[in-house]
């Protein structure tokens, strides 16, 4: 999965199944690790998940991730309208989300269908999402996230946590640059959670 460029595309209205109580239906997916990998000047709208998301498993055996920019695309009405997803000592490197525009996470046509819209779900239903383990096995200064335009999420704008209670402020992330808008309704008031603590 190395040297793979997605631009100029259209995506929306996607997804829908769910296998193991696993959503399915993200607008560009980028599996199972690789290097030079570019996401830049999409339109990606109503997915039923994440509009674009790198996502590695350890299980599957996949390759670390190791140099992917998610660049000048403008993500509306999508669940997440990013998500970042690595398990177990998967490896992310070099990932810099920069210069895009983030609309309305969470408003949605599969707001209502969601099985994580009952309980505590709603509020990981952010403009960014990462998983548990992304930030524990980055590494340092590897993921930057800058001059993006954050603009009303139904819950957090940015969910991102770790599970290493010892880490209080995470070397491997930037975030700086960025513009954020949050209306007055939204589940949750706060605009981010990088931190140790489960938002849900």
């Amino acid at each position: 999965n190395d040297n793979i460029t997605i631009s100029y595309c259209e995506i929306g209205y996607i997804g829908g199944t769910e296998s193991k109580n696993a959503p399915l239906g993200n607008g560009i997916q980028f599996g199972l690790g690789g290097s030079n990998i570019v996401a830049d000047h999409n339109y990606v709208y109503q997915c039923y998940d994440a509009g674009i998301t790198p996502q590695i498993w350890e299980s599957y055996k996949a390759d670390d991730f190791n140099g992917v920019t998610i660049s000048n695309n403008l993500l509306t009405n999508n669940f997440y309208n990013l998500e970042v997803w690595a398990d177990g000592n998967s490896k992310l490197q070099n990932i810099v989300i920069t210069n895009n525009v983030l609309n309305n996470a969470g408003y949605c046509w599969s707001w209502d269908q969601r099985f994580e819209t009952v309980g505590n779900g709603p509020f990981l239903s952010s403009h960014i999402y990462g998983s548990r383990d992304t930030l524990n096995t980055s590494v340092n200064n590897s993921i930057i996230i800058t001059g993006n335009t954050f603009n009303n999420a139904r819950a957090l704008q940015v969910a991102w946590y770790w599970d290493n209670e010892g880490v209080e402020t995470f070397p491997g992330l930037t975030a700086e640059g960025n513009t954020y808008f949050q209306s007055k309704g939204s589940l949750n008031s706060g605009l981010m959670l990088y931190g140790n603590t489960d938002p849900t």
